[in-house]
């Protein structure tokens, strides 16, 4: 009796690590949240919007998170940006995405996935130029930031229409007005765990 009893605890012991053999990893797009960073100031004070319309190519489950990552493109629609103000928001749609082509989306076509970079192929404005990110992985998400300049795909004009609505609310204490061409980007893609 006393041997049955032990058989069965630990049967039920290895249970969880059967169970634990067949988990994987999907993305949790609607905790998901794609971001970017913008420059106004000599001083170079940020202004970060968020873009909560976004796709991916690919939404499988793979048992290793880094699996999640290749070949993956996620195209952002940036006329969906949102900063928390609402004048700000309508000035970057009009006067700035407005003005891009295809349609104003944004791509980032993961290429390569290596230790701490992942190298990409980013898709903006009918250019196509590679950006490296460095990312992270946690128990729960990847993080991934990386950076362009708007000049890098051709957004001269894009640039200037938005300096032209907005270079008064660029002026600061010291009287001069500056935009920042470069642009940081940043993805924190959250992971759900499903087990069968």
């Amino acid at each position: 009796m006393k041997s049955l009893a032990i058989l069965i605890a630990l049967i039920t012991l290895s249970i969880p690590a059967l169970a634990e053999k067949n988990c994987q990893f999907r993305f949790d797009l609607e905790n998901s949240v794609v971001e970017g960073t913008g420059f106004k100031f000599t001083k170079k004070t940020g202004v970060t919007g968020k873009f909560p319309k976004f796709t991916l190519n690919n939404e499988d489950a793979k048992k290793e998170i880094k699996d999640l990552l290749k070949g993956l493109i996620v195209t952002v629609d940036t006329m969906t940006v949102e900063t928390n103000n609402n004048l700000r928001d309508q000035n970057l749609r009009e006067a700035f995405f407005s003005v891009l082509a295809d349609n104003a989306e944004a791509k980032v076509e993961v290429k390569k996935v290596l230790d701490k970079k992942i190298e990409a192929l980013v898709h903006l404005n009918g250019q196509s130029k590679p950006v490296s990110f460095t990312y992270k992985v946690g128990k729960d998400s990847i993080e991934a930031e990386g950076s362009i300049d708007a000049m890098d795909f051709a957004m001269t004009d894009a640039m200037a229409s938005l300096v032209k609505r907005c270079g008064s609310l660029h002026t600061d204490k010291d009287g001069k007005s500056k935009t920042w061409s470069d642009f940081k980007l940043h993805v924190k893609a959250a992971l759900k765990k499903v087990c069968s």
